[in-house]
């Protein structure tokens, strides 16, 4: 059996506390691995979401990666 939802008018607190949390995070990983930018999206158990972006677009560094790029998934080589 499910665990009963949290209540809606908690979700923008919980989102903007678990942002700063995990931003840190996705960036020490991106600083470690090299990769230029990447991005996240979470949907927490309220139906909320979350979307994080660090970087940039390309190696070149001009352009801050936004958190609704389109990312190419799958190997590529």
């Amino acid at each position: 059996e499910l665990a009963p939802l949290p209540a809606a008018a908690s979700a923008p607190v919980a989102s903007e506390a678990l942002r700063e949390k995990l931003l840190p995070v996705l960036a020490a990983w991106q600083k470690d691995a090299g990769f230029p930018g990447a991005t996240a999206c979470l949907v927490l158990r309220d139906g909320s979401s979350l979307e994080l972006a660090i970087g940039t677009t390309e190696r070149a560094g001009q352009t801050s990666m936004p958190a609704d790029a389109r990312m190419l998934a799958g190997s590529i080589g």
